[in-house]
């Protein structure tokens, strides 16, 4: 045959000639949803019907076999959201982000070059890319059903700061006080005791519960927006069986909003290399 493997765009044709064989050619399709095939004396006509895969398969009167693979496609390239992605996680932590893809061929696969810095998963359209929480570049590529591929190229980086942008103004659109957010442990009216004091100068926020589960965040009487230096946190069971070493300095306290009666303020600290983090509202000390 003239032609050893097909790449054909949907619903066009293509010609291959065959240029040796015993005669009483027959052919078939695999999967004629694909890609179906007429043969008329020594040629071989393919129309694509339906991205994908598929093989031709050519018999002479000797049984002799020929396969042909033939790739349908619709788009000529995959086009992604993004080319490039930077992920900012948070130390010790994974990060997931989320890419479509825009124009391919379906039944999308991808891989990552280096998993020890970002795994890869894809769902239909998407691409879902999780950091595993170390700095560095890699590549994923995405390969679709006609074998086409897109590179995109990942850049991690780790910060000390808890919330983005988004998580940020979520934040603010709360409104139940006292609310304390801590290492994925909540705690809210009516079962607490919660702390609202000066303490050696500083402000005290937090809450107890039955003298086992404890928070304490210290911060300076300027409750006004920014951020704060010198603050300190200690806890005890939160989450339970997770205690502080005596009062920790934090490595990032910012207060986000005042509306003259509440404040609310974002937090971390890091421990053992994974930055813990949390988030209050609280009323402002009259």
């Amino acid at each position: 045959m003239d032609k050893e493997a097909i790449d054909l765009k949907m619903e066009e044709n293509t010609e291959v000639l065959i240029s040796e064989g015993n005669g009483d050619y027959s052919v078939f399709s695999i999967n004629p949803d694909i890609a179906a095939v007429t043969l008329n004396d020594d040629r071989i006509e393919i129309y694509g019907k339906n991205t994908g895969s598929t093989n031709i398969i050519i018999s002479d009167k000797k049984t002799q076999l020929k396969r042909l693979p033939v790739i349908v496609y619709q788009y000529d390239k995959i086009v992604l959201e993004e080319e490039t992605v930077n992920i900012d996680f948070k130390i010790g932590n994974k990060k997931d982000v989320t890419i479509n893809i825009l124009e391919g061929n379906g039944k999308y696969s991808a891989v990552s070059e280096d998993e020890t810095i970002a795994t890869v998963q894809t769902s239909e359209n998407t691409i879902i890319i999780t950091a595993q929480g170390k700095e560095g570049k890699t590549n994923i590529v995405v390969t679709d059903a006609s074998k086409r591929q897109a590179v995109l190229s990942i850049n991690t980086q780790s910060t000390t700061i808890p919330y983005d942008e988004e998580e940020l103004a979520a934040i603010m659109e709360e409104t139940t006080a006292p609310y304390f957010v801590f290492d994925a442990s909540t705690a809210s009216a009516p079962y607490y005791d919660y702390l609202n004091m000066i303490e050696n100068g500083m402000n005290l926020s937090g809450y107890t519960r039955y003298d086992f589960y404890v928070l304490k965040i210290y911060y300076p009487k300027d409750v006004s927006i920014g951020e704060k230096q010198g603050c300190k946190i200690s806890y005890q069971n939160i989450p339970y069986g997770k205690s502080s070493d005596g009062v920790l300095d934090l490595e990032y306290f910012k207060i986000i909003k005042n509306d003259g009666s509440k404040i609310w303020a974002v937090f971390s600290l890091i421990e053992k290399d994974v930055l813990k983090y949390g988030y209050f509202i609280q009323d402002i000390q009259p």
